[in-house]
This record gives structure tokens, sequence and C-alpha cells, in this order.
């Protein structure tokens, strides 16, 4: 017994020691792409950290709970902040319902997405790794959506964006080295023409690829800055906003949907321990949004995020 509790203490020492490097550096040091890789793992650090408390507790080490205490609260601050202050933002007259989804290009449940269209009846849908098999699938929609774009891809970097609403300019464009597409539109919300954005930049797998993320997030929010009026940007943008990246990258310009409504989660999908918030939809401070929420599960390694979106009133 003495045995097994000098055994689990010593497993304490280290398990506490390793969670307090790794979320120091992940939250204030984030000067490598490895080390900001580790910063998106809050909610996994958190499991961690109130399991660790918990044995510490158990095995009576008052100054190892003292410290895990101390992380705990500053996980738990990280993750609620998210929940609190729900904005209290009616729809306004016109409004618009988005849905933006990253189908994986190897997933071949078509029916679940079809079933979650259907469902959630969205005005939007933004579509990522976006192939020829899921083209044929889905050319149904284009009798609802009439106003389409698709740039289907071999890999995983085909985009689509299908709207029931007319759109007055629906074009693909690139943004930055990699060279992948992006689409850009624009519709027209109570006689104001509001800018949209679907964007998938690279997963930041090796030093070239976290270069051209950045680079490609960089030059979209630098452009988006040129054009005076609404803005909704929507995509996996392989970067959480516990990154440093993100706001250094100006994501943190635009208000996140998800703010009041929790971390949402969405990525991956066969590894919930491991879930981490990279999909996201931002709009500027000209819009409201509402009701967001991640959809259900599509076959995809990502959950679909979903939200409603009108203009502010404007006061006086």
């Amino acid at each position: 017994m003495v045995r097994l509790r000098i055994v689990l203490r010593n497993l304490l020492w280290i398990g506490t020691a390793g969670l307090t490097i790794f979320f120091v550096f992940s939250t204030f040091f984030q000067w490598h792409r490895l080390i900001e890789l580790f910063s998106h793992f809050k909610l996994l650090y958190l499991w961690i950290n109130l399991a660790l408390l918990l044995l510490a507790i158990t095995i009576k080490q008052w100054k190892i709970t003292l410290t895990l205490s101390v992380l705990a609260v500053l996980n738990l601050h990280s993750i609620l902040i998210w929940s609190i202050n729900q904005p209290q933002n009616e729809l306004n007259g016109d409004s618009v319902k988005l849905l933006h989804a990253n189908v994986y290009f190897r997933n071949h449940d078509y029916d679940k997405l079809s079933e979650l269209i259907s469902n959630e009846n969205p005005d939007l849908i933004m579509l990522q790794e976006f192939n020829f098999e899921w083209q044929r699938n889905l050319s149904s929609l284009k009798k609802t959506y009439s106003h389409n774009i698709e740039v289907p891809r071999h890999d995983s970097f085909g985009i689509a964006v299908y709207s029931k609403r007319p759109l007055i300019t629906l074009e693909e464009r690139v943004w930055g080295d990699a060279g992948l597409p992006s689409i850009y539109a624009e519709l027209m919300l109570e006689g104001i023409k509001v800018s949209l954005v679907s964007t998938h930049p690279l997963p930041p797998i090796s030093f070239e690829y976290y270069t051209q993320r950045n680079q490609q997030i960089e030059k979209i929010i630098a452009d988006m800055a040129l054009i005076n009026q609404p803005k909704i940007i929507s995509g996996d943008f392989n970067l959480s906003f516990w990154s440093t990246q993100y706001q250094r990258l100006g994501l943190d310009k635009y208000n996140n949907t998800r703010k009041g409504f929790g971390t949402l989660p969405s990525w991956p999908v066969q590894a919930p321990l491991f879930y981490i918030p990279i999909d996201h939809i931002l709009v500027s401070d000209e819009l409201n949004y509402t009701n967001t929420k991640t959809g259900p599960d599509i076959g995809s390694d990502h959950l679909p995020v979903i939200t409603e979106i009108s203009l502010k009133r404007k006061e006086g």
C-alpha cells in the first residue's frame, strides 16, 4: 500500500509538472508552430487537470492540489468565457441562416448532409473538402439553391457555395501562395451589400504549411479590411481561437459566432477527447448573430457549424 502511494505520488508530480509546462507554453509562449499546436487542446487539458486534481485530493497531496486548482481555474476561464455573456442579438427583419460544413473528401455518407440541409433549411451552404463525387451526389441541391459555385478537386481543398438568395457576386478567388481556392460572394440584406468569404487554409503539419496557412488568412483579412460593408467569413481555418495566431492574423477583429454559445468543438469527430474548435463563422460588427450550434455527425471528421445572421438596427 505504501509502495502504491509512492508510485501514485510520483505519477502525480510528473503529470502536474507536464501539465503546467504545456499550459504555460501553449498559453503564453507560442513562438514555434509545434507549441502552437498544443494551444488548441484546452478541453483535453481540463480533463487531465481534473483527473490529476482528484488523485491529489485522494492521496492528500495538498501543495499539488493547490497548483492543480489554480490551473483548473485558468483552464476553465479560457473555456467558459465562450459560454457566458450570450449576446442579446434578436434577428432584425431580413436574416440568413448559414450552414458551414467540411464534408471530408473521403466521406460517402451523402444522405446525412442532405438530411441535415432538409432539417435546417439554411439560406446559405458553404462546403469544404468538396470533390467530384460530392458534386455528383449533391446535384439536386441546385434546384433549390439556384445561386451556386462549385470548385471540386481530387484532394481535400475543393470548395462550394450554394444559396437560395440572389448573389450579386459569386466567384472563385485565390489568396496566398498555396494556390488554394476560396469563394467570394455578395448578397443583399435590407438593401445593404454584405461580403461573404468561404476559405480552407492548409493544416499546419509542416513549417511550410504553417506559413502558408497564416499567409492565406492574413491576406483575406487585409483584403476584407479594404471593403466598407458588412462581412461574413466562414471556413475550416485549421486554427482555434486559443492560438495567438488567431489574434495576430486579425481574426479577433471579427465576432466569432460561437461567443455566448460555448466553445462548440468541431474536430476530430472520431476522437472526442481531442476535440478542438477550428471551424468558424465570423461576422463584422454591423451584423447580429444568434442560435449558433454544431450540427450532427455527417460522416465527416468535422461537425457542421450553423448560425443565423441579420443586420443590426441603427440606433436613433
